[in-house]
């Protein structure tokens, strides 16, 4: 079952959920929840910690120490093969907390950062009920189509991206039929910095106050 630092407002009337990269933790993106607490005061925010420990005091949600300096779509392909006990386990989550506090699956976001990017947009494009939508930050790209779901997706990144290029982008793109929204931040790295951030808080708004 997976833990991790939460901000839980008195009457949440929405969720966020966010998985962080390899070898971080839950506490990195949480770093996050002033600013989306300000802009979403009854949102639920939970930064899970992903299940399996690294060796440098982290955690990551399936095996990367194989990664190569440039990976094709053969080995990204096989890499979604070991992803799917993180994406039960966050879906478990998902579940958790529409039980525990009474939010519809409509009102549920999830998101995450590189690692956790390529999990959260599995975890909720595959979720049996239809979620607001899914955020993939900098995020290791999609290249094994499946049944997704129609939601919104959102993709941001970096052009300076060195660990997973934004050529990522236009793979996950394909991958779901062109349905995903994309912005792309000029001179970032691998990395989540404030015009991300905004693109997220107003695509979230958008959603948000059409999906009452």
């Amino acid at each position: 079952m997976l833990t991790g630092p939460s901000h839980i407002p008195p009457h949440p009337d929405a969720v966020l959920i966010l998985c962080h990269g390899y070898g971080s933790n839950g506490a990195d993106l949480f770093d996050l929840s002033p600013e989306l607490s300000r802009a979403f005061p009854a949102m639920g925010i939970f930064c899970p910690d992903a299940p399996v420990p690294t060796h440098g005091g982290g955690f990551e949600w399936f095996n990367l120490d194989d990664y190569p300096d440039q990976a094709d779509a053969v080995y990204l392909a096989r890499l979604e093969k070991r992803a799917p006990p993180a994406i039960v386990a966050v879906q478990d989550l998902m579940r958790r907390i529409s039980d525990a506090h009474g939010i519809p699956a409509h009102r549920i976001f999830v998101g995450g950062f590189s690692q956790g990017g390529l999990v959260a947009l599995r975890a909720a494009l595959t979720y049996p009920d239809k979620t607001a939508g899914c955020i993939g930050m900098s995020a290791l790209p999609l290249v094994t189509a499946g049944k997704f779901r129609d939601i919104p997706v959102l993709l941001t990144h970096g052009d300076a991206d060195d660990v997973v290029p934004v050529a990522a982008v236009q793979a996950t793109r394909q991958t779901l039929g062109g349905r995903a929204q994309t912005f792309i931040s000029p001179g970032m790295a691998h990395a989540i910095d404030r015009a991300c951030l905004r693109e997220i808080t107003a695509w979230m708004q958008k959603i948000l106050d059409a999906r009452p």
